[in-house]
């Protein structure tokens, strides 16, 4: 099994979690931590660190809400700690659910993490209706 972690700024990331259920059901693997203000940098590292810890024998893939936020940093600290684990920042809802779908059917993580970020890239549009 390969883990799935979202950490965004507000309730992002159980914001997107709770839409993921909605439309596919639970997804085993899948936590999230919202960063809520108040919160330290230190304690969002720790509470990382620990659900990080749950998946010792299995890959990680941290998904944060945007670049350069304390989730972001946190995510980005990880890798370093942890052979195991790898960060994305940037997160929509379509690479949510296409890394939520896939995870366990690959093999070559870092695959997934370059295809999804391909598609996020397609899954960006404008609505355009014409009369």
């Amino acid at each position: 099994m390969t883990g799935l972690i979202l950490v965004g700024h507000g309730n992002f990331a159980s914001g997107m979690h709770s839409a993921l259920r909605l439309l596919n059901g639970e997804c085993e693997g899948l936590v999230s931590i919202d960063f809520q203000e108040g919160t330290s940098f230190e304690d969002l590292c720790e509470q990382l660190n620990k659900e990080i810890d749950k998946f010792e024998n299995d890959k990680v893939i941290i998904l944060t809400d945007l670049p350069g936020g304390s989730p972001f940093k946190a995510a980005a600290l990880a890798p370093f700690q942890y052979d195991h684990v790898k960060a994305l920042t940037g997160i929509n809802f379509p690479v949510l659910m296409e890394i939520a779908l896939s995870k366990d059917y690959t093999e070559d993580i870092d695959q997934l993490i370059a295809q999804s970020i391909v598609n996020a890239r397609e899954a960006l549009m404008e609505i355009k209706l014409e009369a």
